[in-house]
């Protein structure tokens, strides 16, 4: 999961970037669609975990270069596997929602450095929380194991 992140983190941020200088109105529309879905039932972890999903997948289309949505397409089964482990482990999904806000409102201001920035700063809390949840479980698997 800790390498998919990294992959993440090289092609999300560029994304978001060309996303902010190349998207149409019907494409804000799409990625605007997956927040509002989110904002709308921020306790539904199921819900969460697919409108997450969706909302980098069409900000990856919105950045409208083939190559990446080809990378996108080979990479979707690792990437909704790993959305579906950060959703149900994530502690604030609130958070997670105001992140998506930012990330949108930059793309939709057509700021590439503000979009850019938004989504290495979601991506960067992501990996925080990853790395808290497999230290939460290894404590968890020691206490479960007796040992200390």
């Amino acid at each position: 999961m800790v390498e998919l992140l990294e992959v993440r983190k090289m092609i999300e941020p560029s994304a978001a970037s060309l996303a902010a200088a190349r998207r149409d109105a019907t494409q804000l529309g799409l990625i605007e669609r997956e927040v509002l879905a989110q904002e709308r039932d921020p306790d539904d972890r199921d819900s969460l975990v697919r409108h997450d999903y969706l909302f980098h997948e069409e900000i990856l289309r919105a950045a409208n270069n083939r190559i990446l949505q080809g990378v996108s397409a080979q990479l979707a089964p690792l990437l909704l596997k790993s959305r579906k482990q950060t959703g149900m482990t994530t502690p604030d999904t609130r958070k997670v929602i105001r992140e998506h806000r930012m990330i949108f409102e930059a793309i939709r201001l057509r700021d590439p450095d503000l979009a850019d920035r938004a989504m290495r700063e979601h991506l960067a809390s992501t990996g925080f929380d990853l790395v808290a949840y497999t230290h939460r479980m290894k404590q968890k698997l020691t206490l479960a194991s007796g040992k200390k």
